[in-house]
């Protein structure tokens, strides 16, 4: 099935929300899958980079803001450092609160995952085609491959 996005417009495009924190090998994987994709230039890139969970953690936090501060080929990319008590769950809420304050929509993707070359396009598809559906409150794109 040939996938089309219904508007070419920018701004229909979610923003992606990546929760990354001391993982640097795994975020740059990740960075990589996304910018195999062509909408990763439309899109707005939201890292929120969680503090670590002991001070043992802080290079790798290092790292990964390093990385996170040398990404290119997407829209905007916008680093937001929660380095205090923040990782996990918190650290996504917090995340996904603050890209819905701006945006009616958000795609969320952790650290540790890669995305087929396809992904945005179908993300995107999808919410496009369930946004005004009552009964659908997310859609995924986890497989079980």
């Amino acid at each position: 099935m040939d996938l089309e996005l219904k508007t070419n417009h920018k701004a229909k495009l979610a923003p992606i929300a990546v929760f990354a924190c001391r993982r640097p090998d795994h975020f740059k994987n990740l960075i990589a899958s996304l910018k195999e994709n062509k909408q990763c230039k439309d899109s707005v890139l939201f890292i929120f980079i969680g503090g670590p969970k002991s001070d043992a953690d802080w290079p790798k936090v290092k790292e990964t803001l390093a990385i996170a501060m040398n990404i290119d080929g997407f829209a905007d990319v916008r680093i937001v450092e929660l380095f205090g008590q923040l990782t996990g769950s918190g650290l996504i809420r917090t995340g996904v609160s603050t890209v819905l304050k701006e945006f009616e929509r958000v795609i969320v993707l952790e650290d540790d995952l890669e995305v087929r070359c396809d992904f945005l396009l179908y993300m995107n598809y999808a919410l496009d085609m369930y946004s005004h559906s009552e009964n659908v409150a997310q859609v995924s794109g986890w497989s079980f491959g």
